[in-house]
């Protein structure tokens, strides 16, 4: 993934608003841009 970190979209959908900050560590000590990542609290019935 770091290796195409500028063409690379992120959506992250969580219903607990904590998850967020761990994400975006784990994005940051992976490397990786945050401006690639967008964040959603919600939940998804499929």
């Amino acid at each position: 993934v770091a290796r195409y970190k500028s063409v690379v979209q992120v959506v992250g959908i969580d219903p607990n608003p904590q998850m967020e900050k761990y994400a975006r560590s784990s994005a940051a000590s992976a490397g990786l841009p945050l401006s690639n990542f967008e964040f959603i609290h919600a939940v998804v019935i499929a």
